[in-house]
C-alpha cells in the first residue's frame, strides 16, 4: 500500500502542479473557465492548485499539512466534477476531474488512517479522525494502568471500577518502565 499511496501522491502533485500553472499562465484555460461561467475563479483555482500540490509534497515532512493538502484538493475536485455535470460535459471530458477525485480521496484515507498515527482515534467516525489528526500529529502516549492508594490494586482508568489483580504489576509498566 505504501508503494500505491507515494505513486499515488506523486501522480497527484505533478498534475495539480501542472494544471495550477497552467490555470494561472493558460489561454486555453481562461477559455474553459469561460464555458463553466466561472472565470473570476481562474486564478484562485489555479492558486489552489498549485498550494494543494506543494502540500502534498510537503506531507512528507508533516502529516497535518498532507491530510489537509489532500482534503482540500478533495473538495476541489468534487467542485470540479459537479461543475462539469452542471454544464452537460461528456463523461470523457470530465474523466481527468474524475480521477484526480478518486486519486486524492485514495492520499487523504490513507493520509488520514495510517501516516497521521491515529491508533486512538475512533474510526467509526471520520470528523473525530480527521480533527485527532489535525490537531495530535505525533501519536498520544500510551494509556497506562496505574496504582492506587488502597493495598495496590491495580485499576484502568476506562473501568474504574474494576480491578486488574491476576495481572502482575510489571505487566502495567510503560515503555520507559516507569509504570506511570
Amino acid at each position: 500500500m505504501s508503494i500505491a499511496f507515494e505513486a499515488a501522491r506523486a501522480v497527484s502533485a505533478a498534475a495539480f502542479l501542472g494544471y495550477g500553472i497552467a490555470c494561472l499562465a493558460s489561454e486555453r484555460m481562461d477559455a474553459e473557465f469561460r464555458r463553466y461561467g466561472l472565470a473570476r475563479f481562474r486564478r484562485l483555482v489555479g492558486t489552489l492548485e498549485c498550494l494543494g500540490a506543494l502540500g502534498l509534497l510537503a506531507g512528507h515532512f508533516s502529516p497535518p499539512i498532507l491530510v489537509l493538502a489532500a482534503a482540500g484538493l478533495t473538495l476541489l475536485m468534487i467542485l470540479a466534477v459537479v461543475t462539469r455535470v452542471r454544464i452537460g460535459d461528456s463523461l470523457a471530458q470530465a474523466m481527468p476531474a474524475i480521477v484526480l477525485l478518486l486519486l486524492n480521496a485514495f492520499v487523504l484515507g490513507v493520509a488520514v488512517t495510517q501516516h497521521s498515527g491515529l491508533g486512538h482515534a475512533d474510526r467509526r467516525d471520520p470528523r473525530a479522525t480527521v480533527i485527532a489528526c489535525l490537531t495530535h500529529p505525533t501519536p498520544p502516549p500510551r494509556i497506562h494502568r496505574k496504582r492506587t492508594a488502597r493495598a495496590g490494586r491495580l485499576r484502568h482508568p476506562s473501568r474504574p471500577g474494576r480491578s486488574n489483580r491476576a495481572l502482575p504489576p510489571t505487566a502495567f509498566l510503560g515503555s520507559a518502565g516507569t509504570g506511570e
